[in-house]
């Protein structure tokens, strides 16, 4: 009777094994999904913003700051105010490692970057790191081109 228990409790015992090997390896990279996560989200509210310049006709700015990203809009023409669109929180204690950055999209085209002190960058592409707080040598970046391009990395 003792043998047969036992092999009942062999495939069970296995599974428990498999199951929680499977919650250590999400234990161990959740903050890295999490990074990806909050940083390919940043990523499509850019190409929203790209699809609202093309069909709206507008310019919007995104200004990524130290605990959010700003955006703003104007119409194209002799009026230079821009006004304010949207305030996007960064999620899960994400955070740019240069603050400050500005990118500016016209007709669904990335037209330029720049610093907001006004220093231009002279590269031909830029990549814009994110990181957390509690893990800040763990970053992913946006890369931008002079092309009006962008892709996560």
């Amino acid at each position: 009777m003792g043998s047969s228990l036992a092999k009942k409790a062999w495939p069970a015992g296995l599974l428990l094994v498999f199951f929680a090997f499977i919650a250590l390896a999400y234990g161990l990279r959740k903050d890295t999904f999490l990074l990806n996560k909050n940083v390919r989200l940043v990523f499509l509210r850019i190409v929203k913003y790209k699809e609202f310049s093309l069909h709206r006709g507008l310019i919007y700015r995104l200004q990524f700051n130290r605990d959010d990203y700003r955006v703003t809009a104007r119409r194209p023409g002799p009026d230079q105010s821009w006004r304010d669109v949207a305030v996007h929180p960064y999620e899960d204690s994400l955070e740019p490692e240069t603050p400050g950055f500005i990118i500016t999209i016209r007709g669904g085209k990335l037209v330029s970057y720049h610093f907001e002190d006004q220093r231009r960058i002279l590269r031909s592409s830029v990549i814009l790191y994110f990181s957390t707080v509690k893990h800040p040598s763990r970053r992913r970046g946006i890369m931008f081109l002079e092309s009006g391009e962008s892709r996560v990395l």
